[in-house]
């Protein structure tokens, strides 16, 4: 190809250099960008559930009277100790709806970000980037097990703070009992907690994500697919053979490492009347054994076995 061209008095010169190609970090985050922009319920869906929890502390009713329990264990939870676990609680119990919906959200996503995209024919316009499959498959995965999930860890942070304001001035307006302890390093170890926790998530769940996106990539009705196979198929085992191995590997995959986290966990009203329960669940809970656990560790193998089917799907198969 000829590279040299001639101005008006004809004397040559050299074409205009090529672009610089971007850096890999800097396309990358181009790509999880265009994951949150074309899928806007992965962050609108955990906002809306941050405001109704903030709406909830607004106008929801309180009922307590700890003060004339006959019980002396939840008369304990008067004590300063007992009402920092309460806040630890509420903190907590705060974050759960949250990150419930970005669950289901993000199901959903990776079950329909490869299937729509051959649906819709945009397939077509996106390989015709100078962008390869592998980094279009990595960072729908990071969309999903890493970006989103943490993007919500910040958002509970923000839905405490607001919710705690909230009962605060509540409770100076007497509307609402004052059973809550607030502390910056009990609420910093319940976020520490937490991070782990979510840590803990990733691993564990990558191969679920990664088969979500296989299924996404290789079926016509992955959705259908996701919701029919773990019902039929414990179901025709049991029929052909008695058993319930599938029954069994499914439940384990969905909750087996938090049963490994907890091994030891003695949380109880006089735990919580002797020290923070914040401090308690960071000394008590097995996070050691959670992250060497074999199994997730094989979990993570296999996530990355399948997210390399996936890119070779999406490469070689036929979308016309």
């Amino acid at each position: 190809m000829n590279t040299i061209f001639a101005d008006n008095d004809g004397a040559p010169r050299p074409a205009a250099p090529l672009p610089a190609a971007k850096p890999l970090t800097q396309t990358l985050l181009t790509l999880v960008r265009r994951e949150l922009w074309e899928y806007r319920g992965l962050w609108l869906a955990p906002l809306i559930m941050a405001a109704l929890v903030a709406l909830a502390a607004l106008i929801g009713h309180f009922d307590f009277d700890l003060a004339h329990a006959q019980n002396d264990k939840l008369r304990m939870l008067l004590t300063p100790q007992g009402r920092s676990g309460i806040t630890t609680v509420v903190q907590w119990v705060v974050t759960v709806p949250l990150f419930v919906m970005a669950a289901f959200v993000l199901s959903y996503y990776l079950l329909d970000t490869l299937h729509a995209e051959r649906q819709d024919r945009s397939i077509l316009f996106w390989k015709s980037l100078p962008v390869s499959d592998a980094l279009t498959v990595v960072s729908k995965l990071l969309t999903g097990l890493v970006v989103v999930p943490l993007g919500v860890f910040l958002l509970a942070i923000a839905t405490q703070l607001v919710f705690s304001v909230i009962i605060a001035l509540r409770v100076a307006t007497g509307t609402a009992p004052d059973l809550l302890s607030w502390s910056f390093v009990s609420w910093l170890q319940l976020e520490i907690v937490t991070l782990l926790e979510l840590s803990v998530a990733m691993l564990w769940y990558a191969p679920i994500a990664a088969l979500c996106l296989l299924m996404s990539v290789g079926l016509r009705r992955p959705v259908l697919w996701a919701i029919a196979a773990p019902i039929l198929l414990p179901i025709l085992e049991w029929i052909a053979f008695r058993t319930h191995y599938v029954s069994s590997f499914l439940r384990y995959r969905t909750i087996g490492i938090w049963h490994v986290l907890v091994q030891g966990l003695n949380i109880n009203p006089q735990t919580m009347a002797d020290r923070p329960l914040s401090s308690a669940l960071l000394s008590q809970l097995n996070f050691a054994a959670a992250f060497t656990n074999i199994d997730l560790w094989l979990g993570v193998l296999a996530a990355a076995a399948m997210v390399y089917a996936t890119v070779r799907i999406r490469r070689y198969r036929d979308d016309t």
